[in-house]
C-alpha cells in the first residue's frame, strides 16, 4: 500500500523581489520490498522522491517551534532573523511597495498572506533552482510548508515592546482542525498590529548619514543632510537672504523617516485534503489576506521652482528678481554677486523643504485571496502524477499625502502688489479658486490657505493576478544503477500573469510633485516543460540533472539547466556542488 502523506507548499523566489506562487504535494511512498518498506519523501529542491533528505544543493530549515519562539507576526518577521534571506526580506517591502501595484514592480508575492499560525516549517534553498521550479527561481526558493492533520483548537494572544518600551506588537490568532480516516481540515483566522518604529527612535539611524573619505583616503561615517531646507535655499544664500551654511541650515531627512513600518493585518486560511479512492487524493487551500500601514512616512516634499517652470524642457519662467516676494536682503545679495540682474530677470532656482505640508504619507490597503487546489494520483507503486491549478489576486489601494499641484504652484508665485498695498495672485480666475501667494522665502513663510491652494491629494489603485496550472509525473525508471533505481520527474506548467496600475489623474498629467505617472494594463504568458532525473551513479555518489524549456510570451524559447553532485564520504559528512 501507499503511504500518501500530503503538504502543501508555497514556493516564493527571493530574487531581487520577484516572486510567484505554487502548489505541489509532498508525498511519501512506501515501496513493499520483501518485509521491508522504504518510505520515499519529496525534498526541497527536487521534484522526485527519495529516501535521503540531503540533496546536491544545502538547505536550511526552520522548524515550527523556532517560529514560535521568535514570536513572529507573519512569514517576514521569519524570514527577518534568518541570516540566509534578511538580506532580501523585510516587512516594509515584501508587504508594501511606494508606488502602487503595477506591472513593472507589483508581482512580487505578498508575504503577510501567509498565517505563521499555519506554517509547519519553512525550508530555504540558496541556490538556483530555475530549471526545477522556474525562472522566478533563479536565486533560490524559500518553500513554505503548512500545517496538516491538525487536530484541536489552538488559540494564541501575544503582546510586546522593545527594549526601548515601543513598536508595540499585538496578535490574536485561532487555529482548529479536524482528521477522519480519509481526509483532514485545518482552519486559521487572526488579527496582527505592529506599531512600528520612526528612525528617530534610534540612535543608529537618527540622522542622515553617509561614508566619506578623509585626507588620507581613509572611511569614515558622517552626517550628510539634505541641502533643501525648510527656510528655501537660492544658490549660496538661505530663501531670506542670509547665507548659507550647510551644517547648521541643512535638513535631516532621518527625523520624519520611517524605520519600520506600520502594518496591521487580518487573515483568514483553510487547508482542506480528501481522498478520493485508494489511489487519489486531493487537496485545496484557500488564503485571504488584508494588510495595511498607516502613519507611514517620509520627509516633507523637497520642492524646486524647476519641477513648475521646466527650464530642461526649453521653460523661460521663474520668479522675477522684482517680485514682491523676493526679500530686500536675497535681491540685494543676488545684484551684489551679479551686477547684470535687473528686475525683469529670474532669480536663481529656489529649492526647498515643504515642512508645512507636513510629511509625505503613505497609507495602503492590500487584499489578497489565493486558491489552489488539485489531486496526487499514484498509478502504482511507483509512478505518481500532481495536478494542480492555483489562482490569486491582489488588489491595492494608496493614498498619499504631502503632494504639491505644481501648476496651481505657478499661479501662486506670480504676483503683484494691489492698490492696496496687498500681494496677490496676478491671474484673476485662480483668485476667484481660492489662489494667495505661495511664499517660499524664509521658514514657516507659507499661510495655512497658500497650502489649501496648492495641496495635491494623490491616490492609485491597482490589481495583480495570477494563474497556474502545473502537472508533474515522477517516479523510478526500470533502469538500476550501482546505487539504486533512477528517478525520473517530467512535468509541464502553464503560467498567466495580469496587472494594471491606475496612478492619480495629477500624476498622470505631470501636474503633480511626485513623478508623472502612467496608467498601465497587460499581461503575459508562459508554458514550460521540465524534465529532472536522479542517477545514483554509486552507493555514495549521486548526480542530479534537471532542465526547463520556457516559452515566453515576451522573451521567447529560453532554456535553463541545473547539475548537481553529492558524495558521502560517511553518513554525517557530505561533498556536494552544483552549477547552472
Amino acid at each position: 500500500m501507499l503511504n500518501n502523506q500530503v503538504s502543501k507548499a508555497v514556493r516564493l523566489a527571493i530574487a531581487f523581489g520577484a516572486a510567484s506562487t505554487a502548489v505541489f504535494s509532498a508525498n511519501s511512498i512506501a515501496a513493499d520490498e520483501g518485509v521491508e518498506k522504504v518510505e520515499r519523501i519529496q525534498v526541497t529542491g527536487s521534484r522526485i522522491k527519495r529516501t535521503d533528505i540531503e540533496t546536491t544543493v544545502p538547505i536550511t530549515s526552520i522548524g515550527r517551534s523556532d517560529i514560535i519562539q521568535m514570536g513572529a507576526l507573519n512569514v517576514a518577521d521569519v524570514l527577518n532573523q534568518s541570516p540566509v534571506t534578511i538580506a532580501g526580506s523585510n516587512q516594509s517591502n515584501s508587504a508594501f511597495g511606494t508606488t502602487g501595484v503595477s506591472p513593472s514592480s507589483g508581482y512580487a508575492v505578498d508575504l503577510n498572506a501567509i498565517p505563521a499560525s499555519m506554517i509547519e516549517r519553512i525550508d530555504i534553498l540558496k541556490s538556483a533552482s530555475s530549471a526545477v521550479y522556474g525562472s522566478d527561481a533563479v536565486a533560490g526558493v524559500v518553500n513554505i510548508i503548512t500545517r496538516s492533520d491538525f487536530e484541536g483548537v489552538e488559540v494564541n494572544a501575544q503582546t510586546g515592546v522593545s527594549d526601548e518600551s515601543d513598536r508595540e506588537k499585538y496578535s490574536l490568532n485561532l487555529t482548529a482542525g479536524n482528521s477522519w480516516d480519509s481526509g483532514s481540515v485545518t482552519i486559521a483566522a487572526g488579527y496582527d498590529d505592529d506599531k512600528g518604529l520612526k528612525s528617530s527612535d534610534r540612535d543608529f539611524s537618527r540622522y542622515d548619514e553617509a561614508i566619506f573619505l578623509n585626507d588620507e583616503g581613509g572611511e569614515y561615517v558622517g552626517v550628510q543632510n539634505s541641502s533643501y531646507p525648510p527656510q528655501g535655499r537660492v544658490g549660496g544664500y538661505n530663501a531670506d537672504g542670509t547665507p548659507y551654511v550647510g551644517d547648521e541650515n541643512s535638513f535631516n531627512r532621518a527625523s520624519y523617516r520611517q524605520l519600520v513600518t506600520p502594518l496591521e493585518r487580518k487573515y483568514a486560511a483553510v487547508n482542506f485534503k480528501q481522498d478520493i479512492s485508494d489511489s487519489v487524493h486531493s487537496f485545496t487551500e484557500v488564503n485571504w489576506n488584508s494588510s495595511k500601514t498607516y502613519n507611514s512616512t517620509i520627509e516633507p516634499t523637497p520642492f524646486t521652482t524647476d519641477d513648475v517652470y521646466l527650464p530642461s524642457r526649453g521653460g523661460v519662467g521663474g520668479i522675477k528678481l522684482g517680485s514682491p516676494l523676493v526679500p530686500d536682503l536675497l535681491r540685494q545679495n543676488l545684484m551684489s554677486d551679479n551686477p547684470d540682474l535687473t528686475m525683469d530677470d529670474n532669480i536663481p532656482t529656489l529649492v526647498r523643504r515643504m515642512v508645512e505640508f507636513g510629511a509625505r504619507s503613505t497609507d495602503l490597503e492590500r487584499d489578497t485571496i489565493r486558491i489552489a487546489t488539485g489531486i496526487d494520483w499514484e498509478i502504482n507503486d511507483n509512478w505518481l502524477l500532481n495536478s494542480y491549478i492555483s489562482w490569486g489576486k491582489t488588489d491595492q489601494r494608496q493614498e498619499n499625502g504631502g503632494q504639491i499641484n505644481v501648476e496651481r504652484a505657478a499661479n501662486a508665485l506670480d504676483v503683484y502688489t494691489n492698490a492696496e498695498g496687498n500681494v496677490q495672485c496676478s491671474n484673476d480666475l485662480a483668485v476667484l479658486q481660492g489662489c494667495v501667494p505661495l511664499d517660499l522665502f524664509g521658514a514657516g513663510t507659507l499661510s495655512d490657505e497658500a497650502v489649501a491652494y496648492v495641496r495635491s491629494p494623490a491616490k492609485s489603485q491597482g490589481q495583480v493576478e495570477q494563474f497556474i496550472f502545473s502537472t508533474t509525473l515522477s517516479g523510478e525508471l526500470p533502469i538500476e544503477l550501482e546505487g539504486g533505481m533512477v528517478g525520473l520527474a517530467v512535468g509541464a506548467e502553464h503560467r498567466l500573469e495580469k496587472g494594471s496600475y491606475s496612478p492619480g489623474d495629477l500624476a498622470q498629467t505631470g501636474a503633480s510633485s511626485t513623478n508623472k505617472s502612467e496608467p498601465t494594463n497587460g499581461s503575459f504568458y508562459t508554458n514550460d516543460v521540465f524534465v529532472e532525473t536522479v542517477l545514483p551513479v554509486l552507493e555514495n555518489v549521486e548526480l542530479d540533472l534537471a532542465a526547463r524549456y520556457s516559452d515566453h510570451e515576451i522573451v521567447g524559447g529560453q532554456t535553463t539547466w541545473n547539475a548537481g553532485v553529492q558524495y558521502s564520504l560517511n553518513r554525517p559528512v557530505f561533498a556536494r556542488d552544483s552549477i547552472t
